[in-house]
């Protein structure tokens, strides 16, 4: 019995696999792998895969070092580099078992559901013939408009992430850990120090409101403010010890920094709890720092 391969199927087929492994190494890794080495080393991989397929089917020794060692060595260093020693090893070894996991739960769902008969039947139907070269285009086109679409709602989510930063308010010496967003729209300011104002959900500080309205008044701040739909308004403050604000490249510390308390909830309560000002960014904003004393 002859074996038929269709090199262009195997490529296509493989390009896409390695494609996959690829960005989820690179995620959960977290790595800054760019989608040009990311394609690249999908190329690679294929190529490789197509070259063990054809030369080294008989053979499984060679078949298993070459088509996943060696493969998954060359994937590795060619979209994530070879720099740092311990993260390619790290990479690497990644990639090798995401790539038996992901095998595993292939080969599962081909073998135990009706996905093999609806590979088949698209086998015959579309893949054979002298149409095979068309519908592998017509189906790499889709799949590349798929892989951009899905690339850019994740840079958006990624845009909002970085948007968020780790924020730890001193009111005494104990932090309290909350989430903060910059909020370019915020021009709060103290009206007695002109320093930048915060707003904090009132939630997160009420009951330390309530303890410095008896010990300390003198740290209690009344700001005004105007909004759509309310003009001349007046938020109550408290006068921080320090605020720390910091994300993974950086981190920045302001003192005597004044918290508005705001009633109104924010547009997403789990994800933060604090709108930040934009004057407070100065080092992690990659600008001159504004940074109280």
């Amino acid at each position: 019995m002859q074996l038929e391969v269709y090199i262009d199927v195997l490529f296509f087929i493989n390009f896409i696999m390695d494609l996959v492994l690829l960005i989820i190494v690179k995620r959960l890794r977290h790595q800054e792998g760019k989608i040009t080495r990311l394609f690249l080393g999908s190329i690679a991989g294929a190529v490789l895969s197509c070259l063990v397929n054809i030369y080294f089917m008989s053979d499984i020794l060679l078949y298993l070092l070459i088509g996943y060692g060696l493969t998954g060595f060359l994937m590795t260093m060619i979209t994530f580099g070879v720099r740092n020693k311990r993260a390619f090893i790290s990479n690497y070894l990644v990639l090798l078992i995401t790539t038996f996991v992901l095998g595993g739960m292939v080969n599962s769902l081909y073998l135990n559901t009706q996905t093999r008969n609806y590979l088949n039947l698209m086998y015959q139907e579309l893949l054979q013939g002298e149409k095979r070269t068309t519908t592998i285009v017509i189906i790499t086109i889709i799949t590349l408009l798929l892989f951009s679409f899905a690339c850019m709602i994740w840079r958006q989510n990624r845009k909002k992430e970085e948007e968020l930063y780790s924020v730890e308010l001193y009111i005494e010496d104990e932090p309290i850990l909350c989430k903060g967003l910059m909020d370019t729209g915020n021009s709060l300011r103290d009206p007695v120090s002109g320093k930048p104002v915060i707003v904090v959900d009132e939630r997160l500080l009420e009951k330390e409101m309530n303890q410095l309205k008896e010990l300390h008044p003198n740290r209690i701040r009344v700001i005004p403010f105007s909004s759509v739909g309310k003009h001349n308004g007046l938020l109550f403050g408290i006068r921080l010890k320090k605020i720390i604000i910091s994300n993974s490249n950086d981190c920045i510390c302001n003192h005597e920094v004044v918290a508005a308390l705001s009633n109104q909830g924010f547009a997403n309560r789990e994800a933060y709890q604090v709108l930040l000002h934009t004057d407070l960014l100065g080092i992690i904003g990659g600008q001159e720092s504004q940074m109280g004393k």
